[in-house]
């Protein structure tokens, strides 16, 4: 009977040593999961600081290409205003010629006439011119005649 109970504490001790050896695998293992976990979440951590900055990168690029944008709308703003104001200016201005080769052509008609009024008087002035000759070489003939007579 000896030897049943000298058995006996052996498994006992055999399954305290397995359970204790359990029990220190499973220690190792949650020891390595958390060691392994906390790898991953610096990792983690790593890359979202890395992402992170490039978002920061991109948001100022974003903001200065906003920026840029603004600019360059505001410049066309001010070159269609530029152009309007010119292609008016250029209207007023070419309005202004027309009416100036109106009044010059309204100059020219009036000129025209009077240059041939002038003419047709220029006429009329010969022909009283010579008629005015005539009665004076009359009025000298006239007195010659009557001092003759």
């Amino acid at each position: 009977m000896d030897s049943q109970f000298e058995g006996y504490p052996i498994q006992d001790n055999q399954q305290d040593l397995q359970e204790m050896i359990l029990r220190q695998l499973q220690q190792q293992a949650f020891t390595n999961f958390i060691s392994s976990t906390q790898t991953k979440e610096r990792i983690l951590q790593s890359e979202n600081s890395k992402l992170k900055e490039d978002n920061y990168k991109l948001q100022e690029k974003v903001n200065m290409l906003e920026i840029k944008q603004e600019e360059l709308v505001n410049e066309i703003q001010d070159l269609r205003l530029l152009v309007k104001r010119v292609y008016n200016e250029g209207e007023i201005h070419a309005e202004k010629l027309r009416m100036k080769n109106l009044e010059l052509v309204q100059q020219n008609e009036t000129l025209s006439k009077g240059l041939e009024n002038l003419q047709k008087n220029m006429e009329s002035f010969s022909n009283i011119k010579q008629m005015s000759n005539f009665y004076e070489n009359f009025g000298e003939l006239e007195e010659v005649y009557q001092d003759n007579y």
